[in-house]
Order: structure tokens, then sequence, then C-alpha cells
């Protein structure tokens, strides 16, 4: 494994890549790191997509490149050395074997497999890696839910991996169809969390108790984050000291945050990405510390996300894009504000427009055009419907402290 000193990093980056440089070119030399400038996601992403050589610090000439799914305006691209891949996944293993499997599992990997999807490559990666030993089946959450049961039960699998979308389809699936032989005891979920009313669902329609396990937090385009440890609650994980620099900032002031229990926005350093390096870069969560400062490894609690990026199942729709999408509709004075919600154990997202047009079929349709993979986990049952709600500006909400609209409400987490 390859991880760098802080001091490298920053150096590396503001001296290769054209991003970075500029970012920095009139900071003084002597700056403290909580004074870099926090990377701003739009421009961040809008200068990879112009020609990513604006961002990376040299020519990618191996490795892997990923894709997030997000829309098809600004694509989020992320490329990795194979270096720096082998990293993130003997890095992520070693926390894997640590707590988040038992020796002698059965896991079915329902993750999603190509597309440039990462999830799948991740685990399997994992499994090459970990001193753990287990047995994997790798069946893909791309397959008809019919298949994906029959070699669960043919193999006799006793953990299910998965995006908790796919996860709550399979349990749907099995539960409607009264399927014997389901012997799953243990789920093993990543890219979104699974909130208790979901693992309620999950253990009711199965009528016994099950284990639930996060598979850590990280993501293709910012890298290990947090590992799940056994005393960790729903919502959190301990921040992985070894391969990130993890910081709490005041969305309203930019202070970074050291206390316990007050949230901010998660910005992360990688400690072992040079080629396309991420430096304080916000990953679209809010977090809050759960336990005391000084602590290794520190343990912190996912409460939603951000201002920057709705997340719904696995698909990331930027509140710029949402902009652009009114603007292109005539309704680029509109205030608007976006919900994020669970009903039934799916995710939901609605958008609160204060205007008077109700031309709700067409921002639907432009919003599924622009983000194919909204249309394609709607078509899967994977989400709830997408909801506008026309409205007045004092049917928004606001900042009670600065009075500033408040793009986006994840209530998922309450």
């Amino acid at each position: 494994m390859r991880v760098y000193p802080l001091d490298y990093i920053v150096d590396y980056a503001k001296t290769n890549s054209p991003y970075y440089k500029k970012l920095y070119r009139d900071l003084p030399g002597n700056m403290d790191f909580t004074d870099l400038p926090i990377v701003d996601q739009s421009t961040f992403w809008k200068a990879m997509e112009d020609d990513k050589q604006n961002i990376l610090t040299g020519k990618q000439i191996e490795g892997r490149v990923f894709k997030s799914g997000g829309t098809t305006g600004h694509p989020k691209y992320s490329p990795y050395t194979t270096s720096e891949w082998e990293t993130m996944c003997e890095g992520s293993a070693f926390y894997l074997a640590d707590s988040s499997i038992r020796h002698g599992d059965i896991i079915a990997n329902t993750f999603y497999a190509g597309n440039l999807y990462a999830s799948y490559d991740y685990v399997t990666m994992m499994q090459y890696f970990c001193p753990q030993e287990f047995l994997l089946l790798n069946i893909g959450g791309h397959n008809p839910v019919n298949d994906i049961v029959d070699s669960i039960i043919s193999a006799k699998a006793n953990a299910l991996a998965g995006l908790p979308s796919v996860i709550l389809k399979i349990i749907d699936y099995v539960y409607d169809n009264k399927i014997d032989g389901f012997n799953i005891d243990t789920i093993c979920f990543a890219g979104e969390s699974l909130q208790k009313e979901q693992r309620s669902l999950i253990c009711n329609k199965l009528n016994r108790d099950i284990e639930f396990r996060s598979f850590g937090l990280a993501g293709n385009d910012y890298g290990i984050v947090g590992y799940f440890s056994d005393d960790c609650g729903i919502n959190e994980h301990r921040i992985s000291d070894k391969f990130c620099i993890f910081e709490l900032i005041d969305p309203d002031t930019n202070e970074v945050i050291t206390e316990e229990n007050r949230p901010g926005k998660i910005c992360i350093t990688s400690l072992y990405r040079l080629l396309m390096p991420l430096i304080r870069y916000p990953i679209g969560d809010m977090g809050m510390y759960s336990e005391p400062a000084g602590k290794p490894n520190r343990k912190f609690k996912l409460v939603g996300r951000n201002e920057e990026v709705a997340r719904i199942s696995f698909v990331s729709i930027h509140i710029e894009e949402i902009k652009q999408i009114l603007k292109k509709l005539n309704l680029g004075d509109s205030n608007f504000q976006v919900l994020l919600t669970k009903e039934n154990g799916l995710d939901r997202l609605t958008i609160k427009i204060a205007s008077s047009a109700d031309i709700t079929e067409q921002v639907v349709k432009e919003l599924q055009c622009q983000c194919p993979f909204l249309t394609d986990t709607l078509n899967k049952k994977m989400i709830q419907p997408v909801k506008i709600i026309w409205c007045t500006n004092s049917d928004l909400d606001y900042n009670r402290r600065t009075g500033k609209l408040r793009k986006l409400i994840d209530l998922r987490f309450n």
C-alpha cells in the first residue's frame, strides 16, 4: 500500500495539476493546511469535463477509470493508477476483515458491474487482499431478481452484499413469492445508508433477526473515508486515518469543527491519490463527531447530504444542474428546494418550486433526460417517483440563523 505525507500530496498537486496550481496561485507559501481553499465541486468537475488534464497531474497510461452514477451533463470520471486502486482495495480489505465479515461467510455480491461502476469490482478485489477467508458469489445487481435469488439459495449464501435499494428489491421478491431456503443472516451494505425503518422492514419480511454491517464509507471519486467497527451504531463509521485527512466544515462559516454533535460538511484529503489529487474535497455528506477529539480513527455519524449534491439510491444529482434545468424551462428566477425522504423503504426526490407555472411534466421529463440513471432506477422500482410541488417563497424553509434558503433538506436521517 502506498500512502504519502500530507505536505508531499499538496506540493505534488500544486506543481503538477493545472487546477490546483491555479487554485493555490495567490496563496503565501507558509500557509497552514486548514487555510487552503476548499474545493468547489462544480468547478472541479467542470474542469475535468472540459479536459481531464486540467485536474490530473500527468497523462494516464495505465490503471482504471470509473464513473459515478450522475447526470449526462457533468459526468464524473475517476481515474486511478494501478497502485492507487490496489491501495484502496487492500486498505478497505483490512477493515473488512476486522469487523464486516466472518470466517467462512458465503457472501452474495449484488453490487452493479460494468458500465464503469466500481462497487462490484471493488468487492472482488477486496477479497483478493482480505486476510479473512470467505466465499464470494459474484452475482451482480443488474441481473433479474429471480435469478439473483436462485443463485443465493443454490449456493447457500448466508450474507448479502449490495446497495440498500437492490437489497430491498431482493427481500421484497422473497417475501412476495414466499420463497423457501433464503437463509441470509447478515446484510453488508454500501453506497447508501440503510436506515432503521429499512432494517425493521427487512427483519419483519424475513421473520428473523438480521445482522447489519456497513461495507464502509468510500466513493470512487473521493476514495476511502471511513470503516465500520463493532461499536458503530446506525450511520456511524470510524475515520480511516491512514488513508485520508478527514474534516468537518461549518457550511456557513467554513470554520473547522472539532467538537462532538455539531454537524458539518465532510471534506477529505486523500493520502494515496496522486493522479487525481483530492485536497479538502467535499464528498457531499454531512456528518458530526460522536466521540471526543484526540482518539485515533475517531468515530463520526452521517446526518444527511449537504447542499451541493442530492443522492437518491446510487444516483447523484447536482443542485446546480437542477438550477440549469429550471433556467432552460424559463423558471430561472424561481427559488427552489430539494427534499430527500424515504417512503416504504425507498428514496424519494421532491422539488419545491416557488412559482405558479405548474409544468410538472416538463420538469420531470427534463430531469430524466439529463439523468438516465434516475430513469433506470425508477423503472427498476428502486426509488419512488420524482415529486414536484409548486408553492410560494414563504412555503420554503430557510436557515433560522442566517435567513438563507436551504437548497437541500435530507429528511432520511431524522
